[in-house]
């Protein structure tokens, strides 16, 4: 039997956890980050990987200027793991360990 969590899950809500969906890209997440005092701890679940190289650029610079000091947790995905995303809807164009995204 497989387990599934997510954050939400796993962490809970408390006055230290801040739980919200956003598009990662979108810096209107920041600002609802921004609202609460830190340390802050961002997590990228499962998304960085379908984003094209300047996207997830994009998202660390934001980071880093935004919230400095923050850790960041994200999870990558290998070649091969990748390649089986073939069916998905959203490719997987910058796996760990690639040079460059894939097309």
């Amino acid at each position: 039997m497989t387990q599934s969590w997510t954050a939400r899950s796993l962490l809970g809500a408390s006055l230290r956890t801040l739980l919200f969906d956003a598009w990662v890209t979108d810096p209107l997440w920041i600002e609802e980050v921004l609202k609460s005092p830190g340390p802050y701890f961002p997590a990228a679940e499962a998304v960085l990987i379908h984003l094209e190289e300047r996207q997830v650029r994009s998202v660390f610079e934001m980071i880093a200027e935004r919230l400095p000091g923050a850790l960041l947790a994200l999870e990558t995905a290998g070649l091969r793991l990748a390649d089986s995303c073939a069916f998905d809807r959203l490719p997987a164009r910058w796996p760990a360990g690639s040079a460059r995204p894939t097309a």
